[in-house]
């Protein structure tokens, strides 16, 4: 079974390979970022039954990109690179995760605020969480009251 966490490694580690000297947050960006930098979420999750022993998992994963401001304006250009560059990471319309690599069924991005903000969704099929096992009540007693 792929864990969510599983999948932003996968995807961390793409951004990584592309640019080693760039730190990847998890979340929520912290208010001291040093710039530039990657902000790494998830977005949505969602599963459905595709069969007796397999699920179809739906889930979308956001990128938010970084550049330094010059004169406290964001660069056009060079954010416009770096949009091309993020969709060019993952061109190939795969995420190495563990021993398997996951589709990119969607990879749309823009330009807002002077940050780059790349949205992949992902759509594979992976086991069938195992039911956990319930409590079961050892004894019951019942009592009928008469007048």
């Amino acid at each position: 079974m792929v864990k969510a966490n599983e999948i932003l490694e996968g995807i961390r580690r793409q951004l990584l390979e592309q640019w080693p000297e760039r730190p990847v947050y998890d979340g929520n960006l912290p208010e001291s970022i040093t710039e530039p930098a990657f902000g790494l979420t998830e977005e949505s999750v969602q599963m459905l039954d595709a069969g007796p022993d397999c699920v179809e998992i739906s889930a979308s994963y956001g990128i938010l990109g970084l550049l330094p401001l010059e004169n406290g304006r964001s660069d056009r250009l060079a954010l416009g690179g770096l949009r091309w560059d993020l969709l060019g990471l993952f061109a190939e319309g795969l995420v190495p995760v563990g021993g398997r690599a996951l589709n990119i069924t969607k990879c749309t991005s823009s330009i807002l605020e002077g940050r780059v903000s790349v949205e992949l969704g992902l759509t594979f099929y992976d086991d069938r969480r195992e039911a956990e096992a319930s409590q079961t009540m050892e004894q019951v007693q019942i009592r009928t009251e008469t007048e």
